[in-house]
């Protein structure tokens, strides 16, 4: 599917009629208006990029970053997708779409299940569950 194509279908279905990409191929879209997540389509012109940055409030001991670390493996606790370490130290919640394998109904599915699987990540987070977790 046509990246801005897709971009320009999901706005309309989420009643952000205006959501394109800008000139540098990126926007962002708030979901439940505390989630942020980048779009960011790669110069293949065919991979779209979804990034957001995670609460950072609970995360400061080596166990919870190890606790993310083990959500990655092989994608099962994250929908496909996977934390990372920013150059500035932001933990990130990332994912990667090959379009052209994916029409518009797969598009939206794979958006609503990473920001699913974002909002239980910041819940747990946030909770303080994470790192109660990693101290049983």
């Amino acid at each position: 599917m046509n990246v801005p194509d897709a971009i320009k279908e999901l706005g309309l279905l989420l009643g952000h009629p205006n959501l394109a990409l800008g000139e540098d191929g990126t926007c962002r879209l708030s979901f439940d208006k505390h989630l942020d997540v980048d779009f960011e389509l790669l110069p293949d012109g065919s991979t779209l990029h979804l990034s957001s940055a995670v609460s950072l409030l609970e995360l400061e001991t080596e166990e919870s970053l190890a606790e993310l670390l083990r959500a990655n493996l092989l994608g099962t606790h994250t929908g496909g997708a996977f934390f990372s370490l920013s150059p500035e130290g932001e933990v990130l919640f990332e994912r990667r779409l090959w379009m052209d394998a994916l029409d518009l109904t797969g598009f939206t599915q794979e958006v609503e299940a990473f920001v699913n699987y974002l909002d239980g990540w910041e819940d747990r987070i946030s909770s303080g569950a994470l790192d109660a977790a990693t101290r049983a």
